[in-house]
C-alpha cells in the first residue's frame, strides 16, 4: 500500500535508490561488486531497482534510505532507532498520514527519536 502510494507521487516510480548501511556484515558478500556513498558521515551500499520494492527487504535488511531518480521523495531510517521519516511534498505527506495501516504522524526537525518519546506505544 505505501509503495503504490509514493509511485503516484514520483515521474520515476520504476528508477528508484536504496542505500544500506554497509556496517552490516550480513552484507559481505556484496561488499565488492556493490557501489557505495558515503551520506552524513556514514558509509552505504547503493542498490537500484522498481520504487515497488520500497518496503522490501535485502537479506532480511530494510533499506536506510530510499528515493526515487526525480529525488520527489525520501524515506530514511536510521539503523539504531525505531522509525522512518519521510519528506515529500505537502500532498505526498498529507496521503501517507492518510494510510490505514499505519501509524504516521508529522515530525519536526527538533523531535527526539528514541523509544522513551513514542507517545502511542510508551508502556
Amino acid at each position: 500500500i505505501i509503495a503504490r502510494m509514493l509511485a503516484g507521487h514520483t515521474s520515476t516510480p520504476d528508477d528508484c535508490w536504496f542505500a544500506i548501511w554497509e556496517g552490516n556484515t550480513v552484507l559481505d558478500d556484496i561488499r565488492d561488486s556493490t557501489p557505495t556513498a558515503e551520506i552524513n558521515g556514514y558509509n552505504y551500499f547503493l542498490l537500484r531497482g522498481p520504487g515497488s520494492r520500497v518496503t522490501d527487504t535485502y537479506v532480511g535488511i530494510a533499506p536506510n534510505i530510499c528515493w526515487p531518480a526525480d529525488h520527489s521523495w525520501c524515506l530514511v531510517r536510521h539503523f539504531d532507532f525505531p522509525c522512518v521519516y519521510f519528506g515529500g511534498s505537502q500532498q505526498s505527506v498529507t496521503d501517507l498520514l492518510r494510510l490505514p495501516d499505519i501509524e504516521a504522524w508529522p515530525a519536526h526537525v527538533d523531535q527526539v527519536i528514541t523509544a522513551d518519546n513514542d507517545q502511542l506505544n510508551s508502556s
